[in-house]
């Protein structure tokens, strides 16, 4: 059994901590290790008292194993978070709910702080939940369901919806862009172009969130862009929309439509929300969502008007710096 008492539990949750704040690295050797050393000793006693502390241990570092890690890293890792779903869940429990039902990836870095304490019981416990609530095995195995649905997004329906690491780092990386401070590996119309090459290609659910994304580039592509096919591109992402809300009506009054955020990098974040499922519940429980109805806001008359606007404005723009164009020619630089 682990010893989990002093530095040892330190030592191991600070590694756990690297994992988490550099999840984009690809096939770490060291991280490998790490990640596959704990589910190892999950899988040695899934039912385990210790469960708690491998399973916890996994959810910390479960982005990590959405990019690219070794070869059987992930497959052992699922395997491993199965069997203690199964073999806590069949344990007993008086608890009316538990902390897993309300826990988002914002809460990840507070699940940080409750190791220690939960490993040693004479240290001081401040979390609002009960001590006797986290180390419930039904709580530990809904956390072990948490780390499933990291790894495979939507794959478990009873805990909190939270975004695709890909989303994450979408919204991250134009909010950067668009406040004015793009990641040094950002090649900004590259960037801005890749969300008319989204909104394309977008699956019907995600077609309205890809709309209000390419909506908040718009602008910065207006004001800053060198290159033409980078409006190209956004055009003909608009051009395609459009085609697909074809002759669409709602019997909405006008008022009664979502206001849309003005900011850039609020903008493009609701749009990356709205392209996802886990997104749009995240959408739907925030004080926005109350304010602005997900229904309304995703209403195709809506939407078709959103995207008109934001076409008129590129193509007026376009053929304004460029002379007039066509979206046929995306691929080509002016």
């Amino acid at each position: 059994m682990f010893d989990v008492v002093g530095d040892s539990i330190d030592a191991l949750v600070e590694s756990w901590e690297e994992i988490r704040l550099c999840y984009q690295d690809s096939a770490n050797a060291e991280y490998d290790r790490a990640v596959l050393d704990c589910v190892a000793k999950l899988a040695e006693e899934p039912g385990g008292e210790q469960a708690w502390l491998w399973v916890f241990g996994s959810v910390i570092t479960a982005p990590y194993l959405t990019w690219l890690p070794g070869d059987g890293v992930v497959d052992a890792a699922v395997k491993a978070l199965r069997a203690a779903d199964a073999a806590l869940q069949a344990q007993p429990c008086t608890h009316v709910s538990h902390p897993y039902e309300t826990h988002t990836d914002e809460d990840d870095e507070i699940l940080l702080d409750v190791f220690s304490p939960l490993a040693n019981e004479g240290e001081g416990w401040e979390e609002p939940r009960p001590r006797e609530e986290w180390l419930c095995p039904r709580n530990v195995a809904g956390f072990a369901r948490i780390a499933l649905d990291i790894l495979d997004p939507g794959s478990v329906a009873d805990v909190p919806a939270r975004l695709p690491a890909e989303a994450v780092e979408q919204i991250d990386v134009l909010s950067s862009l668009l406040e004015g401070y793009p990641k040094w590996s950002t090649d900004v119309e590259d960037e801005i172009a890749s969300q008319g090459w989204a909104l394309s290609t977008a699956d019907p659910e995600e077609l309205a969130g890809r709309v209000l994304v390419v909506r908040a580039v718009s602008w910065h592509a207006i004001w800053d862009t060198e290159r033409k096919s980078v409006l190209d591109d956004l055009i003909e992402g608009l051009e395609k929309a459009l085609a697909r809300y074809d002759r669409v009506s709602c019997e909405h009054d006008p008022d009664d439509h979502a206001r849309l955020p003005n900011s850039g990098p609020i903008a493009a974040e609701q749009g990356i929300l709205l392209s996802y499922a886990a997104g749009r519940a995240r959408y739907e429980r925030s004080p926005r969502g109350r304010e602005e109805p997900l229904e309304a806001l995703l209403c195709p008359a809506f939407i078709a008007a959103v995207a008109q606007e934001s076409l008129d404005s590129l193509t007026k723009c376009r053929d304004q710096r460029f002379g007039a164009g066509d979206a046929s020619q995306s691929n080509v630089d002016s």
